[in-house]
């Protein structure tokens, strides 16, 4: 049993909960905790670790060599996810922002509080403190 833990020492642990030792740390010079509940989580098909950091980006790892992958601010999509056809999820939800290309949303403003990915694996969404 493994639990993703965001840190205020800036990075982001992979927890063994059996054994009590850590996995994995996702860390980068440009992620900053943004506050003590802050969600990271991991994409529906285990392959990347993501996070929002205090300055409204939300940084992607590579779940399985922790090395980071990109940085997205505003509209972007994960590298190896192909762009989803605008009909589906019918773009940003209320409580956050979609953050993939064309649909109008817009950047975070403030300390990212959580991220999630739809259900289709094809779309990230991200909400920040302010909102």
């Amino acid at each position: 049993m493994e639990l993703l833990t965001n840190s205020r020492d800036n990075t982001i642990k992979l927890v063994d909960l059996r054994m009590f030792e850590v996995l994995r740390t996702y860390s980068a010079d440009t992620y900053r905790t943004g506050m003590n509940w802050s969600k990271s989580g991991f994409s529906n098909d285990g392959a990347y670790v993501v996070a929002g950091s205090q300055d409204g980006s939300v940084l992607v790892w590579n779940a399985h060599t922790s090395q980071l992958e990109t940085t997205l601010r505003g509209h972007a999509y994960v590298p190896g996810l192909s762009p989803p056809r605008r009909e589906a999820d019918g773009g940003s939800n209320a409580n956050g922002r979609c953050l993939r290309p064309g649909l109008g949303a817009w950047p975070n403003s403030g300390a990212v509080a959580g991220v999630a990915w739809s259900n289709s694996g094809t779309q990230l969404y991200s909400v920040d403190k302010d909102k």
